[in-house]
């Protein structure tokens, strides 16, 4: 802080008074006493408005067209919206009915080809939806061939196309007894009942001598698809989550130094947050509150202060815009608040340390064709403008030490 200190003013005084002959001058002592009642200043300081600014932290204050002041608050966070899990669901198809039997045994000539549905679905624990395609990172599909009634071992299962994948990498490898197929890297598109029916081959094994005995009276064969996840680039469709994602947005406001006693009451403060997105989906924002904490020593027993929307709502809710295309960013939302819708006004003049901006995600999506990536993301900033004018019962005291 700037110290302004003018040079102390020493007092000297010319005594000049009448004499009375009466008294004895050399005979006075030299020992004497003034008693002083009047306290006089020793010292004293001008402070102007630039001084006065010097003792708040000068990068939060701007300066308008027409000299108006205020602290000004910016930030800006990204939040990333939560991929869906999406599950390649398990699946049991009965093939005992297509087996061929000779006798009380499987002849080691048989083979036989078959189709049976693979479902993709949305963890119910995400939410739900229709899916109408899928661009996949990585899909692994497990697949196997259960019986009781002879050695597993002896049939062999071979994929010969999942129709509806396309521009895939494919490979297939044996685990657990049974066939592993990976796609990278490909798009699946699906049919109305959302189902693809996987054409595949079951035949006895080149390694099986003779035929295959069977045993007990009915036969028992399925193909198996094993659940499992996928990982997507993008997926097209209509989805709604189950539960809202939750986002705690802080400023900090570093603003006022500790040598200074205040109450200011803050005259309509603004407060604006926008954001932008590459959601190529509805999405619901819902504002749960603005919440200004203090922890110095200039708080009161209360440690903060919740605001309230319009109509002294708790939350205030916003349908966002999004994408028409993969790769676009655009303005998700505008938003601005003030004194009556977010009550600023109560949370400033709490001269609070930092603002939280408390906020959920929902996507929603009932029905139509949209897109969702695995990057969704919004670039929220949040601006707070303070005018420097404040109301009546405010008071600055600044303390120092001569």
């Amino acid at each position: 802080m700037k110290k302004h200190l003018l040079a102390l003013a020493l007092i000297s005084g010319a005594f000049v008074s009448c004499t009375d002959d009466s008294y004895d001058l050399d005979n006075i002592s030299n020992d004497f006493r003034i008693g002083v009642n009047e306290y006089l200043p020793i010292a004293h300081s001008s402070v102007n408005l630039k001084d006065l600014l010097d003792e708040f932290k000068t990068e939060y204050i701007d300066e308008d067209e027409d000299g108006k002041l205020f602290f000004v608050f910016d930030t800006t966070t990204t939040i990333n919206i939560k991929p869906f899990e999406i599950n390649i669901d398990e699946g049991t198809f009965d093939i005992a009915s297509d087996i061929e039997i000779e006798g009380s045994s499987i002849p080691n000539t048989f083979t036989n080809t078959f189709e049976f549905p693979i479902e993709l679905g949305i963890d119910e624990e995400d939410g739900s939806g229709k899916i109408e395609k899928i661009h996949i990172k990585e899909g692994r599909f497990e697949f196997k061939i259960e019986t009781n009634n002879f050695d597993a071992d002896a049939l062999v299962l071979s994929i010969d196309e999942i129709p509806g994948i396309k521009g895939t990498t494919r490979s297939t490898e044996s685990k657990d007894g049974g066939l592993l197929y990976v796609v990278d890297d490909c798009w699946i598109e699906f049919p109305e009942d959302g189902k693809l029916n996987a054409r595949c081959r079951v035949s006895v094994s080149d390694t099986y001598n003779g035929p295959v005995p069977v045993t007990g009276g009915n036969l028992n064969v399925s193909i198996v698809c094993k659940k499992t996840s996928i990982t997507y680039y993008s997926i097209y469709g209509s989805l709604k989550s189950l539960d809202a994602q939750n986002d705690y947005t802080n400023f900090n406001i570093d603003l006022f130094e500790e040598n200074l006693d205040f109450d200011l009451k803050v005259l309509d403060p603004k407060l604006t947050i926008s954001a932008k997105t590459n959601a190529g989906m509805p999405i619901d924002c819902t504002f749960r509150g603005f919440v200004g904490k203090h922890s110095s020593k200039k708080s009161s027993k209360k440690d903060s202060v919740v605001a309230t929307f319009k109509n002294n709502a708790d939350t205030f809710n916003i349908a966002m815009n999004y994408a028409k295309k993969e790769h676009d960013v655009v303005p998700a939302f505008h938003e601005e608040f003030d004194k009556v819708h977010g009550s600023l006004d109560k949370i400033f003049s709490y001269l609070p340390d930092s603002v939280t901006v408390r906020s959920a995600f929902k996507v929603n999506a009932d029905s139509g064709s949209y897109f969702l990536l695995d990057s969704t993301f919004l670039d929220v900033n949040i601006n707070a403008r303070i005018p420097l004018h404040v109301g009546s019962g405010s008071y600055l005291t600044i303390n120092d030490t001569i």
